[in-house]
């Protein structure tokens, strides 16, 4: 015949026994943040399979990483307690607003300079419309080179013109289009075609 005592562990035992969080969903409040210089650590909440909210620290610790420059970053959530295993999730820290250094104007064109983007950052777009809500008349310009700082327009504007140009740093982690991510456009300047 068993003792209480071991009566009472075998209870025990089964009460916790391990559950794995490799079942469980984890969400951060989104999926892209911009660039800060500073490592960024969104706010993860974990549920378990039946959507009971589980806790930091007790059911679960979370870890980040590559989540202070430009591109993906990857939080991995490791089961504690009577949780097991463990699950990642990432984010895209997508570059900072860019800015637009100078702007000037020859016989038929003008010229800007912008910042070069933040680590990470993998090419620029720069819109130029007639319009200054760009709304209509805009046109673009995309490098993909990063020491690409400066660019002349020449083929669309005319003397006696004012155009409105504003830039923005993106990244990508293929190429596709559908993987890119941008950072906020720069403040607008103008510029009257000379």
């Amino acid at each position: 015949m068993k003792s209480a005592d071991a009566f009472t562990s075998v209870k025990y035992s089964l009460r916790v026994g391990s559950k794995s969080i490799t079942t469980a969903k984890a969400s951060i409040p989104y999926s892209s943040y911009t660039y800060t210089g500073s490592a960024i650590k969104p706010t993860v909440t974990v549920k378990s399979e039946d959507g009971i909210k589980l806790s930091k620290d007790v059911d679960y610790t979370v870890s980040y990483s590559n989540n202070t420059k430009v591109g993906i970053a990857t939080i991995k959530i490791k089961g504690k307690g009577v949780y097991t295993g463990s699950i990642s999730k990432t984010f895209v820290v997508k570059p900072a607003k860019n800015e637009i250094t100078s702007i000037s104007s020859t016989s038929g064109a003008f010229k800007i300079k912008w910042k070069k983007g933040t680590a990470g950052t993998v090419g620029y777009q720069v819109l130029y419309s007639t319009d200054k809500n760009f709304k209509k008349n805009v046109h673009s310009y995309t490098s993909a080179k990063l020491s690409d700082l400066t660019e002349s327009f020449s083929s669309v504007p005319k003397t006696g013109e004012t155009w409105y140009v504003k830039v923005r740093s993106f990244y990508t982690k293929d190429g596709k289009t559908t993987s890119t991510r941008y950072g906020n456009y720069s403040a607008v300047k103008s510029i009257k075609v000379k």
